[in-house]
């Protein structure tokens, strides 16, 4: 094979192996409500539509609380915020894991 194919065939891999990495979806650190900033609280983690009640169960860490997801979940991910019931819901397809951050408080799916 000559140089060029090779130098071809080598783009082509790494494409394929960035294309492959997995999505960060993370919570808003606030929401807006009229004037009013609220910062975000907490984190809810759904196997399916949150309709469904597939409420999953994280297990608490020393940084905060984590989730496994199965390739088999369709996860959507629930956003809470300080002084109000607006939340921000999140469809988060391909991720394996979230995590629930005490400091600074924050949360994402990967």
């Amino acid at each position: 094979m000559s140089y060029s194919k090779w130098l071809l065939l080598g783009i082509a891999v790494l494409t394929v192996s960035f294309a492959a990495q997995s999505h960060r979806y993370a919570c808003p650190a606030f929401v807006m409500v009229g004037h009013i900033r609220h910062p975000f609280e907490n984190l809810r983690v759904f196997g399916s539509p949150p309709q469904n009640l597939d409420d999953l169960i994280g297990v608490d860490t020393k940084y905060g609380t984590e989730w496994d997801l199965d390739k088999s979940d369709d996860p959507y991910i629930i956003c809470g915020y300080k002084g109000t019931k607006k939340t921000v819901t999140i469809h988060a397809p391909g991720t394996l894991i979230c995590k629930g951050i005490m400091s600074p408080r924050s949360a994402y799916c990967e």
